[in-house]
């Protein structure tokens, strides 16, 4: 095999009548001329063509060279060229007459454009209108167009740019057989720190949440990431409503599963909580439900309220109805050997609710055995668990599992702090060392500072007020 030549012509050093010819736009006269070998000039020059220094060179003629082995393939450069041809496309209908001829292009440069234009999407209007343009035509049908356009929504994108993305799948107009196979990505989209995100994939799931394939377990553990985010009731009603759907045909087999739903009471909605009650009343109303919904009581309205209060007593009326005799044969409950990592560090008092602990996990501050744990990961007697709080990692090694929130004394029972002293003294040092170098009082305020000046000034405020009147 012979050595690949390493030097390289810029666009300026080809000869002046390739230039011409490259110039021209006429694809078919060029390769005519190149295929035919008249000139093997041409040929050598542009095997040692630098690629990217054809800036000037229109996408037709560069993917026309390609496609015939006259230059290689420069990915991020044709992406870029593609994009400036997108761009023109209602101004030069040829363009749009090349691409269609070529779904080859969509294999090979339309999947990476999701990821290749983050950062000026949203602002691009002719590029968005002339890939509709191409979707309706069916162009992006059997290519890995539209799953790629879901997965980026995955990135740390702009909410802008996000937005621009939601509404251009939207516009694709994306059947049920072509959003099933990205079902995982829409999951995972209802974590997203977004609400237009988990709103736009919540849409999507109630698209296929009636097909068989619809995976409705990973569904239920995905969707429980989105009961804290705020202003999403509606999404999250249609969520519920999918829930109960299946829970009809299929009656849930995880009863842990009614404290992640009692979580969606922190939510001031009226309709939410009232399906969040009829939900738990229906299918999850075994023993102990009432201890699920106490910490949320404050919460509740409305309907909601009356559904777990008429459930209550109905538990207390069938409890009250039981023999002595039947009571004394009723077997002890069993000790839990298991629980959720969020409720259990509520449990041991390492937060002070159960919702911050659910967010220390999804941020990752919680880790079992060195790994990062979600809130439904499941804690066992004798697991290892570390738990940053601020810039203290907190090791903690489990000895048993209780049963509801313990007091302080107690803590003791259920777990062993094996965290260093050290890090506690780095802490205590650290501190010193603010205080020292900023003495109370002097250089810029800190956000304690600024909240009581802030108190202050609204006092005297009111103070002047209540004078006037």
């Amino acid at each position: 095999m012979a050595k690949k030549n390493t030097k390289t012509l810029k666009f300026e050093a080809l000869d002046k009548e390739l230039q011409n010819l490259l110039y021209s736009r006429d694809n078919s006269n060029l390769i005519s001329v190149l295929k035919e070998e008249k000139k093997p000039l041409y040929l050598e020059q542009l095997a040692q063509l630098d690629v990217k220094s054809c800036k000037n060179l229109g996408f037709p003629v560069l993917w026309s060279l390609y496609e015939n082995d006259f230059i290689p393939f420069e990915e991020n450069f044709l992406l870029e060229k593609l994009c400036d041809a997108l761009f023109l496309m209602n101004k030069y209908k040829e363009i749009e007459s090349f691409i269609l001829k070529r779904p080859v292009i969509a294999e090979k440069l339309c999947t990476k454009l999701p990821f290749f234009l983050t950062d000026n999407f949203s602002t691009n209007t002719f590029l968005y209108d002339n890939l509709l343009i191409l979707a309706e035509k069916g162009y992006f049908k059997d290519s890995q167009v539209l799953p790629n356009f879901l997965e980026i929504l995955l990135s740390p994108l702009k909410t802008t740019t996000a937005n621009s993305y939601c509404r251009l799948i939207e516009d694709f107009n994306p059947t049920t057989e072509e959003l099933l196979p990205s079902q995982q990505t829409l999951f995972a989209l209802l974590s997203s720190d977004k609400t237009s995100v988990v709103n736009f994939a919540i849409k999507l799931i109630k698209q296929i949440a009636d097909e068989k394939s619809f995976d409705f377990q990973s569904f239920a553990d995905n969707f429980a990431l989105c009961f804290t985010t705020q202003k999403i009731a509606k999404s999250q009603l249609i969520g519920l409503d999918i829930l109960a759907k299946h829970y009809k045909k299929q009656a849930p087999t995880n009863p842990d599963y009614r404290e992640q739903l009692a979580v969606l009471f922190t939510q001031p909605d009226v309709k939410l909580q009232e399906a969040v009650a009829d939900l738990l009343t229906t299918y999850f109303a075994d023993e102990g439900l009432a201890e699920v919904v106490a910490p949320y009581k404050d919460y509740l309205k409305g309907k909601a309220q009356k559904l777990l209060e008429n459930h209550a007593l109905e538990v207390a009326e069938a409890s009250a109805s039981v023999t002595p005799n039947s009571q004394a044969i009723t077997p002890n409950p069993q000790p839990l050997t298991k629980v959720r990592i969020d409720k259990y560090l509520w449990c041991v008092r390492y937060y002070k609710t159960r919702n911050i602990a659910t967010e220390a996990c999804k941020k990752g501050h919680v880790r079992i055995g060195g790994e990062i744990a979600k809130a439904s990961k499941e804690v066992f007697p004798q697991d290892k668990i570390q738990v940053r709080k601020g810039a203290i990692t907190y090791e903690i090694e489990v000895l048993d599992i209780p049963t509801s929130r313990v007091g302080a004394k107690l803590v003791g029972l259920y777990c062993i702090d094996h965290t260093p002293e050290e890090a506690f003294e780095q802490e205590e040092l650290r501190q010193l060392a603010q205080e020292y170098y900023r003495k109370k009082g002097e250089g810029r305020p800190t956000k304690k500072d600024r909240r009581d000046l802030d108190d202050f000034f609204s006092s005297e405020e009111d103070e002047e007020w209540g004078s006037e009147e």
